[in-house]
């Protein structure tokens, strides 16, 4: 009877301890899950309050100003700032007085370094004007704010193109490539937050590839044509608009002449024809509607012009139906490359019935465009 007695006591005992066990054991993961939902309900608290919450021992939030610099403006309607562009400058102006600020320039080598994005981090916040000049490989040939004397405020800030030493208003030069971008009165204020603007380009340069063929076969010397493109387009304003006095001569950078043989068939016979071509290659400045562009292809031996023709109205010949929704400018500024063929017969003239402007056959009812 003792023994079970004592049994009874010991197993009273016990469960006794264990539920003392029990509870001190809830009671700290109580305190536990209390303490972690404390933790969490601070963190919460800091992550919402954002910037806007400021304490010594956190650093400030990330802010800066980046352009985003792109050329879609072009036939293919896709960017291609990564494989044109090598050097980019960049012109900071005070919107209220046009001041100059800042001016920054990324020469080639790092404009893929910088991923296309000019870090502009170093302003502070406020309200800016941003006008961008690009170049190809080269910047020998263009001349921001060309008359130093002139006030440093943004509408001085032009793009003139050079001459020839000794021979003003003359270019037998490659030029190489040109670009205008702006970007005037953008919101930069905003002190949290990295704030990037889009910005696109325009090309202001072409390339235009003249053909001169022999039917006959006959070469044709390169001494023997002096081949030019003229038009008053030598100085572009901030805006991007032409200004008047400036006037270019634009002679070919490149002249090859070459004959060769062309197979041509007569029924089931077949004859070698010679075909002779001279090809020169220019580089002009912008192209603009109401601008006069002359194109001369003068005989050196004679003096006569073999073709003198408005350069323009040729170009907008082949502009197609399906570029028809595009002004006549948006068509001039997109298209950068022109190649024209015209055809000379034993005399050296112009067969005037038709050309070939990029691979378009235009046959001429009036040739006195």
């Amino acid at each position: 009877m003792r023994l079970y007695e004592y049994r009874k006591e010991r197993e009273t005992s016990l469960r006794s301890q264990s539920k003392r066990t029990n509870s001190y054991f809830m009671k700290r993961i109580k305190t536990i899950y209390k303490s972690i939902a404390l933790v969490a309900l601070a963190f919460a608290s800091f992550v919402f309050a954002g910037c806007d919450r400021l304490h010594e021992d956190l650093q400030p939030c990330e802010r800066g100003i980046r352009l985003k610099l792109y050329y879609d403006y072009n036939m293919k309607f896709a960017d291609a700032f990564p494989s044109e562009v090598r050097n980019v400058s960049v012109y900071v102006f005070d919107p209220a007085n046009g001041s100059v600020i800042d001016r920054i320039n990324i020469p080639v080598g790092e404009v893929r370094e910088h991923e296309f994005e000019v870090n502009l981090d170093h302003l502070a916040p406020g309200h800016y004007d941003f006008l961008i000049w690009c170049y190809g490989e080269s910047v020998k040939h263009f001349t921001v704010r060309p008359n130093r004397a002139d006030e440093e405020i943004r509408q001085n800030y032009s793009c003139l193109m050079s001459e020839d030493e000794g021979a003003p208003g003359h270019q037998h030069n490659d030029i190489g490539r040109l670009y205008h971008g702006k970007l005037y009165n953008a919101d930069c204020s905003d002190e949290q937050r990295i704030v990037t603007f889009d910005v696109p380009l325009v090309k202001n340069t072409n390339v235009v590839r003249l053909v001169l063929q022999n039917l006959n076969g006959k070469y044709l010397p390169p001494e023997k044509f002096d081949i030019t493109l003229e038009s008053d387009n030598g100085h572009m304003d901030p805006d991007n608009m032409l200004i008047a006095g400036h006037n270019r001569v634009y002679h070919p950078w490149e002249v090859r002449s070459g004959t060769t043989g062309m197979n041509k068939f007569i029924g089931d016979t077949r004859a070698i024809t010679s075909v002779s071509a001279l090809v020169a290659e220019h580089t002009i400045g912008r192209i603009v509607p109401g601008n006069d562009v002359r194109l001369r292809v003068r005989n050196t031996e004679t003096g006569k012009d073999i073709i003198d023709l408005p350069f323009i109205d040729y170009a907008l010949l082949v502009k197609g139906n399906y570029n028809r929704p595009m002004s006549d400018l948006e068509y001039l500024d997109r298209q950068d490359e022109y190649n024209m063929v015209f055809f000379l017969d034993d005399k050296l003239e112009w067969i005037n019935q038709y050309i070939y402007i990029n691979s378009w056959r235009i046959v001429l009812q009036e040739t006195d465009l």
